[in-house]
């Protein structure tokens, strides 16, 4: 391509000056300041201001740069510009001369008052042409003409960036049915498995594709016709990695491989396929304890001591009754929890539909659909009580909230409940501590025996026998291990304070809400503050403020 030199274009209509200087192209040369400056003279404009004229050469921007604005003459064509609110579009209005010997507006006034009305982007030429003829021809003084319009400029929309954004192929039964030889795929659309409201766990099958995270974008800067630019707003990026039974394809590094047969689970960040462990029926001494790493399915009841270990989610159809269930994911129990021998612990949420006299334990959420009476319950999170929503007796305790329909009972049946700080975190500080106490008094015995062997062999002149040579190396090696365990207790111990501060600057606040009666005998503990209750309160929520339970109203 042959090189382009910089050039000007200057408008001097309504005796104003109006100059854009574009840029030179494929290394051909700037345009030379005496040479705009002589053309600018050789049209007669006076009360130019040099200065700004050699900036706008150095800039040649190829934007109009307005040094004198127009002024049309009293009787000429008028020219009036509208730029929206948005300033994302220019109207141009073009009346006819008001009296004769007027002069009749052009394409070059036009784009003078475009100019002188900053704007400088988006002229659309075409729609400018088309003005051209009808804007010509108001000439005669003794006809009537309609105001010539039109849109002559239009900026371009700034387009915002996206999300980026998890696209779930196992997730699409409602949309194609799937071939009768493969199961259909279920996941809930929190992330989180529900079963609650399914009849059937669905699997998939091994290599499966199942999903692709779809990229953010970044968007594309819009411009008014003013020429302001607008910035979009940046999509904001997903982590997903695959975890067990879960592989990257080797073509394409976003998308997901079931590795294995089992049920679709995303933790966090991690999108797995667990197995399933299904007994269909009760559990009873033919099968006797299950320890499993995926989901576990019982079509039935637990009656017995029996222990059930899975490493996802546990979803009992019927009823628990003197087991034990212990879940790194959700419990799910449709019949109810019973029995002084019964526990349920669950790093996820757990429903049932009552509990009675049992122990249940949750890091997320223990949802009861409709009764709890004389057990025990702790939740990092939230108790709630549904249905019925009768809490009544025993010990709840929540991270951040209590929420049933009635609290105790008019027998005055001791009933405490603590809302404010994660039970689970609390006693796990109260093990740290027991353990930081434990390993610096043993730290401190094995300091006393190294240093007592150490001053004997320097009194012995580096000659201990060899039974003490050996003691000492004993010695030496456990006080090095027990500094090693005191490290990561305190590291521990460390993560979970500074959890609870950042908990503590939260804009959650701890309470217990009730939207029916309260009645004596509870006593309600908020951000360890406590306060018996004497006499029945209704529809209230209970915090704490200035170091008081204050009763507000329910909520």
């Amino acid at each position: 391509m042959s090189a382009v030199d910089g050039f000007p274009q200057v408008n001097t209509s309504d005796d104003g000056l109006i100059v854009t200087v574009f840029p030179p192209k494929d290394g051909g040369k700037k345009l030379p300041f005496d040479a705009l400056k002589a053309e600018i003279e050789g049209r007669g404009v006076k009360g130019v201001k040099w200065e700004d004229v050699k900036k706008a050469v150095d800039a040649s921007s190829g934007k109009p740069v307005v040094f004198i604005p127009p002024k049309a003459r009293a009787g000429d064509a008028q020219i009036f510009v509208e730029v929206d609110a948005e300033e994302m579009e220019a109207k141009v209005t073009v009346l006819p001369p008001e009296q004769r010997g007027g002069r009749i507006a052009d394409l070059e006034r036009v784009r003078a008052a475009l100019a002188a009305n900053g704007v400088i982007y988006g002229i659309m030429e075409d729609a400018l042409r088309k003005l051209e003829a009808p804007i010509m021809a108001m000439t005669d003084s003794n006809k009537v003409y309609e105001p010539v319009e039109a849109v002559v400029a239009k900026g371009k929309p700034v387009v915002h960036g996206t999300d980026a954004y998890l696209e779930k192929y196992y997730d699409k039964k409602n949309d194609t049915p799937p071939p009768s030889n493969n199961p259909q795929q279920v996941e809930n659309k929190n992330a989180r498995i529900d079963y609650r409201d399914l009849n059937v766990i669905e699997n998939v099958a091994k290599g499966t594709v199942l999903a692709k995270k779809i990229p953010l974008t970044k968007g594309e800067m819009g411009t008014t016709v003013t020429g302001r630019d607008i910035f979009p707003d940046e999509g904001k990026d997903m982590i997903l990695k695959p975890g067990s039974g879960v592989a990257l394809d080797t073509t394409d590094p976003n998308t997901f491989v079931s590795t294995e047969t089992g049920q679709v689970v995303i933790k966090g960040e991690t999108l797995s396929v667990l197995a399933i462990y299904e007994v269909n029926g009760d559990l009873t001494m033919k099968i006797g304890n299950i320890d499993f790493m995926g989901t576990v399915l019982i079509h039935g009841s637990i009656n017995g001591e029996f222990k059930v270990k899975a490493g996802a989610d546990v979803v009992i159809d019927g009823v628990l009754d003197g087991g034990e269930v212990i879940a790194g994911g959700n419990v799910t129990i449709k019949g109810g929890v019973i029995g002084a021998k019964t526990r349920v612990t669950a790093e996820g949420e757990i429903n049932a539909k009552y509990i009675r006299n049992a122990y249940v334990e949750s890091g997320s959420i223990i949802t009861i659909q409709d009764t709890s009476m004389h057990s025990t319950l702790i939740a990092s999170d939230k108790v709630q009580l549904t249905g019925r929503g009768h809490l009544v007796g025993g010990t709840t305790v929540a991270g951040w909230e209590v929420l049933a329909k009635e609290i105790g009972a008019k027998s005055n049946t001791p009933t405490e409940i603590e809302v404010g700080e994660d039970p689970r975190l609390r006693d796990e500080m109260r093990r740290i501590e027991s353990e930081m106490k434990n390993l610096n008094e043993q730290l401190d015995k094995t300091k006393k025996g190294t240093t007592f062997l150490k001053d004997l062999s320097t009194k012995m002149a580096g000659k201990l026998p060899d039974d003490k040579k050996e003691l000492l190396g004993k010695l030496t090696r456990t006080q090095f291990k027990l500094l090693a365990d005191l490290k990561q207790v305190q590291n521990r111990k460390t993560e979970i304070e500074g959890r609870e501060t950042i908990a503590k600057g939260g804009k959650r606040r701890a309470k217990v809400s009730c939207n029916g009666l309260i009645y004596p005998g509870t006593k309600i503990t908020v951000s360890r503050v406590s306060k018996a209750i004497t006499q029945e309160t209704k529809f209230c929520t209970l915090v704490e403020d200035n170091g008081q339970i204050k009763s507000n109203s329910f909520s």
